[in-house]
Formats: C-alpha cells, sequence, structure tokens
C-alpha cells in the first residue's frame, strides 16, 4: 500500500470499490499429538508473516524459536519502519475465532479501521473513490510495529512457558542445509553462535538468508528473480492534519512540485505519511536541506496537508532511501527434504503495489497451518503440500502486478472496464467487481482473479516486463 507511485494511476480512480464476499475461515483447531512435535522448528524473521506462523505452530504444541535481525518493536519510537500496513478481509478472516486466541481483537485495538479513500486533484478536486457498502468489513491501517507489537503480547504466554523463545537483533548470514543449522554472525563480521534446526521456515523478507541458501543449493530447482522498483520514498509521522477528513485515506500528487503524499491515519489522532518521486526526476524536496526547507516545500504543495512539524522534517532528511522490491520463486520448500519452506515477502514480495503484502504473508502462514493439520503433524508432507498450494497463488499475485496492461488504448479500455465493473456491481448486478475490489474486499483466490484477468495479462508483451522494473538481482 505504501510504495504507490507518484502519479495514481487510472486503474485505481476506477478500481476501488467496496465489495462482500462469503468469510470462510481457515481451520485452525490443534492436531493431534505426533512425533513432529518434538522437532526443532526455526522461523527465520520476526515480522508479521514469522509471528503469525510462530502463533499458529506453537498452538497446536510444537516449540518454536524466532529469529529475527531488529530489536523489539515493543516500546519502539516512530521511525521510518514504522510505516502502516492495511489489514482486509483475507487478514481478517486468517486471524479471526475463537481457535486463533482472538489474535484479530488484540490487534484491531492497535489500529484504524477505514473504509474511505480520497485522491486529491490538485487543492480543489477531491475524488472519494471507495464507497461503503452495508456488511463490507473495512480495512484496517495499522503501523507494522504496532502490528508486531500486538502479535507478541498474544506469544508471550508460549514465551513464558518455554514453548516460544524470542531472539532479537540476531542477524542471520546463512543456512547452513548440509548440517541443519542458522549461522548467525555480528557487526564484526564474525560468526557468533548457530541454531540448529529440524525444520526451517524463511519469513526474512524480500533479502531473505533462507532463500539465498536454498537457491546456492540447488540452483537448478529453486530459482528466484529479485527485482528493484523504481522511485523513491520516505515516511513521516505527523499529527492529522485539520484540514483533511479523518479515518480515511488521502493520496495527493502535485505534478509541477514533482511529488506525492499517501496519507494514512493512524491512533491518536496522527497520521503516517509517504513522501514519494520518481528517482528518473528528483523534485526540489529530494535535495533539501534544512528541516525548515522541507517544511515549506511541503506546504507549498499541498496546503491542505500543511506545516509538518519540523522534528518529522528533520527525520525526513536522515532517513535511507526506502527500497521496494519484487520476489518470484518457482517453489517454497526445498523439493523433496522437507526441511525449509520460505513464504511472505521471501516468497512472492509485489512491492506494496497490490496493498496484498502482509495479507498474503497471513494466508501463507494459515496455509501452512492448514497443511500441518491435514498432513496430521507430518512436517515434510505440509512443506510439499504447503508449495503446491500457495506457489500457484504467489505466482497469480505477481502476474496481477502486469495491470493495467501497456500502451494507451489497453490503458483507456481497461480502465473503463473496471470503471463498468465498479458502477454495475454496486448496483448488485451478477458482475465481477474491479481489481482491486477482488483483492481486498473478497476472499477469492488470487489464482481465480488472475484466470478473470487472463485476458489483459496476455496484453503485457515480454520485452515489457523488463521495463517496469530494474533488476537487482537474477538466477536462472
Amino acid at each position: 500500500m505504501l510504495e504507490s507511485s507518484l502519479v495514481v494511476p487510472f486503474v485505481i480512480l476506477t478500481s476501488l470499490t467496496i465489495y462482500h464476499a462469503d468469510v470462510r475461515a481457515f481451520s485452525t483447531s490443534p492436531s493431534p499429538a505426533s512425533s513432529s512435535l518434538r522437532s526443532r522448528i526455526v522461523i527465520a524473521g520476526g515480522g508479521p508473516c514469522g509471528l503469525a506462523l510462530a502463533h499458529f505452530l506453537v498452538r497446536r504444541g510444537f516449540n518454536i524459536t524466532v529469529i529475527e535481525s531488529r530489536g523489539d518493536p515493543r516500546g519502539e519510537p516512530l521511525g521510518p519502519r514504522q510505516y502502516s500496513l492495511g489489514l482486509n478481509i483475507r487478514a481478517r478472516t486468517t486471524l479471526s475465532g475463537p481457535n486463533n486466541g482472538s489474535v484479530w481483537d488484540a490487534i484491531k485495538d492497535q489500529g484504524v479501521e477505514s473504509d474511505r479513500f480520497f485522491v486529491h486533484l490538485g487543492t480543489r478536486i477531491k475524488l472519494n473513490i471507495r464507497q461503503k457498502r452495508s456488511g463490507a468489513p473495512p480495512s484496517l491501517l495499522i503501523s507494522r510495529g504496532l502490528l508486531c507489537s500486538a502479535l507478541l503480547d498474544t506469544l508471550q504466554k508460549f514465551v513464558a512457558d518455554g514453548r516460544l523463545k524470542l531472539m532479537f537483533a540476531k542477524r542471520i548470514d546463512k543456512v547452513d542445509l548440509a548440517n541443519r543449522r542458522v549461522i548467525l554472525r555480528g557487526s564484526d563480521g564474525e560468526e557468533h553462535s548457530t541454531v540448529p534446526y529440524d525444520f526451517l521456515a524463511g519469513c526474512d523478507g524480500v533479502r531473505s538468508a533462507v532463500r539465498a541458501s536454498l537457491v546456492e543449493a540447488w540452483p537448478q530447482h529453486m530459482k528466484e528473480d529479485v527485482e528493484i522498483l523504481g522511485g523513491e520514498g520516505r515516511v513521516m509521522h505527523v499529527p492529522w492534519p485539520a484540514a483533511l477528513e479523518p479515518s480515511a485515506i488521502h493520496a495527493m500528487a502535485s505534478f509541477s512540485a514533482g511529488f506525492g503524499l499517501f496519507i494514512i491515519p493512524g491512533p491518536h489522532n496522527t497520521c503516517c505519511t509517504l513522501v514519494s518521486w520518481s528517482e528518473e526526476r528528483p523534485p526540489a524536496l529530494a535535495n533539501a536541506t534544512s528541516p525548515q526547507e522541507v517544511q515549506r516545500i511541503i506546504a507549498d504543495a499541498f496546503p491542505q496537508f500543511g506545516k509538518a512539524p519540523l522534528s518529522a522534517c528533520e527525520q525526513f532528511l536522515n532517513q535511507e532511501r526506502l527500497i521496494s522490491g519484487i520476489v518470484r520463486c518457482d517453489s517454497y520448500w526445498d523439493n523433496g527434504e522437507g526441511r525449509v519452506i520460505i513464504m511472505g515477502d521471501a516468497a512472492h514480495s509485489t512491492g506494496g503495489r497490490l496493498g496484498q503484502g502482509a495479507n498474503s504473508a497471513f494466508s501463507d502462514a494459515a496455509a501452512f497451518d492448514q497443511a500441518v493439520s491435514q498432513c496430521d503433524g507430518n512436517l515434510r508432507k505440509a512443506a510439499e503440500l504447503y508449495s503446491e498450494r500457495q506457489t500457484k497463488e504467489g505466482r497469480a499475485l505477481l502476474d496481477l502486478l502486469l495491470l493495467p496492461p501497456p500502451g494507451l488504448l489497453n490503458g483507456f479500455m481497461y480502465g473503463l472496464e473496471q470503471l463498468g465493473r465498479g458502477v454495475l456491481s454496486s448496483l448488485a448486478l451478477p458482475v465481477d467487481p474491479p481489481l482491486q475490489t477482488l483483492l481486498s474486499q473478497t476472499l477469492v483466490p488470487f489464482s481465480e482473479i488472475r484466470r478473470r484477468n487472463a485476458f489483459w495479462i496476455a496484453k503485457q508483451r515480454p520485452k515489457q516486463k523488463k521495463q517496469r522494473t530494474g533488476l537487482l538481482r537474477t538466477n536462472a
């Protein structure tokens, strides 16, 4: 969500219509005890994906170790890593219900529910592109730090009884697959310790050390394609602008100033704001040298946003560039060994362009949990079943990045179709809603959504697939 580009595409203006689908919850009741319960399960990555997986597996009776490169997010001050995420019906369904320990209830108290989205064109035109429909659940807007903190709080009782071990500020250098151990290194580059495992889940993001180790060990089986998206962005945390309607997302673009704002409401009358621009044409803001200059440039471009606090402008200047990437993998497990899987951004990152990162990561965690249940706790069989199912879903989600199709005529016709679908579906006619609605307001599988959009995806010529992103690393 946060990585939306400077120029708001026509498809976004026409496709964000609320649509409601029947909720089909995952089965997460504990499976019978088995010898696998004695397995040493290590989860690489203590972000939303890794913590959700820990939650599912520890409730089944497994002993879990989570390794996270950053510190404990609880009590962490607001900063660039505290960007906001949008959790839709997919995440809500995955984390709801008595068998999940009411995780959703703990999370939603830390965020802001919203079903409104305004696009500002200049200072006078404001379009409400998301209409509230009866029965449609709103999205939950929550910072990554608060989301992880809430998940950690729900896991605390398992830490207390010794079934869950949390290792913060431990960087994974690589995985010794032959000897089944995770190698940790310190800032001095020396090997500090190793963590043995019987089963390893790589939930360690776009730059996954687990995925890299799998690719190195089995290059013919485990193929990856990692690309970096163009554009640059920085995060600001500021009080809510008085001129903007509260509890709504606001997207603004200034073509004259050369940058845009993506404003997401937060708790206690605050907001998380992504400031973004094209790296090919950096604006004057990119070369600002003082907080006062940052404050003036933003206020001049967007009077309705007002003057940001100088402390937030200082933080803006001190930030490193936010980098988002796309990850494609041919398989999500270690091909027959049944000892290692990858999920979330480590397996299929969309760079935030579809707003499905955390939602699809939670779906991955729930899918593996469901596979464990169906395989009666046999982790190897569960890994194979999980990869078979989720690889198809991950590929489909990445294919949807090819929309809208290239070319002026194709783009116009696609946008017109999306507009028509939004109007007709809002009238309760038996017509598919727009793409973004299918993704964010229904439980239709990504593979089925891809099938329904196959005509437009086929318009994407292979040569142009590489033109949309800059290649960061490829293994083939």
